[in-house]
């Protein structure tokens, strides 16, 4: 993942299985997941309150908003978008259920 444009599959491969060891780009694997799923909200149209989420991303992880917005988030939807048929059923259930968690602060350990 040290490429800002990455090949769609290998984006995938990480978006299931999780951003680990160098892939995670010296970011939290944590933080990681979190931003690939609001990056997937983004490029599936699903709803979220965006201000309410970045302030919690700022409480648990530190970083400012630009970092969170622009390095993390629009990174993952510019990937995500690059998908075919990534919106699936599921996708978009996981991806609600989780916005409402982030949306409470809860960001629950994954890797």
């Amino acid at each position: 993942m040290a490429a800002y444009s990455i090949a769609p599959e290998v984006y995938l491969h990480h978006y299931e299985r999780g951003f680990t060891g160098r892939d995670a780009m010296g970011w939290d694997v944590n933080l990681q997941f979190a931003w690939s799923r609001i990056g997937a909200a983004k490029t599936c149209g699903v709803p979220y309150a965006a201000d309410k989420v970045l302030e919690q991303l700022i409480a648990k992880y530190g970083h400012s908003e630009s970092e969170h917005s622009l390095v993390g988030i629009d990174f993952h939807h510019l990937q995500s978008k690059s998908l075919p048929g990534f919106c699936s059923q599921a996708r978009v259930t996981e991806v609600r259920q989780l916005l409402s968690e982030f949306e409470r602060g809860q960001f629950v350990k994954r890797f």
